[in-house]
C-alpha cells in the first residue's frame, strides 16, 4: 500500500470533510460521472484511477462524484463518451462501453 492510501485513512473526518468540501467547490458541485449535481450529503471522492489500479489518493487523482455513481462504477476506469440523460437522469451501468 502507497505511503499516499496511508496519508488519506490516517485524515481525520474533518479533514476528509474539508478535502471534499474544497473538490465539491471546484467542480461546481457537479459529478463528473453523470454530470449531474450533486447534494452535499450525497457527496463522494472518486478515484479517477481506481486504487485497485494502482491510483494514488492524491487530490489530482480525486473527482466528485455521487455516492451511487461511485459505487456503480466500482474499480472500472471511465471513457470520455458522455453518459446519456433522460428526462434529469443519468442512465449507466456497470456494464456499459463506458466502462473498460
Amino acid at each position: 500500500m502507497s505511503q499516499y492510501h496511508d496519508d488519506y485513512r490516517r485524515m481525520s473526518g474533518q479533514q476528509r470533510k474539508e478535502l471534499t468540501d474544497q473538490i465539491y467547490q471546484e467542480a461546481g458541485g457537479i459529478c463528473h460521472i453523470c454530470q449531474l449535481p450533486v447534494r452535499r450529503e450525497d457527496a463522494s471522492l472518486d478515484h479517477l484511477i481506481p486504487a485497485s489500479q494502482g491510483g494514488l489518493s492524491t487530490r489530482d487523482n480525486l473527482a466528485l462524484a455521487h455516492r451511487s455513481c461511485n459505487s456503480s462504477r466500482q474499480d472500472k476506469t471511465i471513457n470520455k463518451t458522455q453518459v446519456p440523460v433522460y428526462d434529469g437522469l443519468a442512465w449507466f451501468t456497470a456494464s456499459d462501453d463506458r466502462f473498460s
